[in-house]
């Protein structure tokens, strides 16, 4: 079973270990002298319709904050009863500090 996860990656190693633990294929290129990775990994979810979603990246006091949003499908859904891993990952352009992640409530 994945475990949730939130992630910050400023290395071409931090980002290599992540690759290789979550996908096969090419490793995407990131150029870590400008930019970095920043992901959110819900875990293991026992259907489909489940997904996570980076709504924005900010810089505050020397803290990078990474919102996120968590939705899955409505009760009445139908949705395949499978499991399933959603995650959303972001290059962006680099910036100093600690990571923040925060969790937003989906609207409505």
């Amino acid at each position: 079973m994945l475990e949730s996860r939130e992630v910050g990656i400023r290395t071409v190693d931090e980002w290599r270990g992540l690759w290789k633990e979550h996908r096969t294929g090419a490793l995407p290129d990131v150029d870590f002298s400008k930019s970095m990775v920043v992901g959110v990994f819900s875990g293991s979810r026992p259907t489909t319709g489940c997904r996570v979603e980076i709504v924005s990246i900010s810089h505050v006091g020397g803290v990078v904050v990474v919102e996120y949003r968590e939705r899955t499908p409505a009760p009445d859904a139908l949705v395949a009863q499978m499991l399933t891993s959603p995650f959303h990952l972001v290059s962006v352009p680099r910036k100093s500090g600690v990571f923040r992640f925060k969790r937003l409530v989906p609207p409505g």
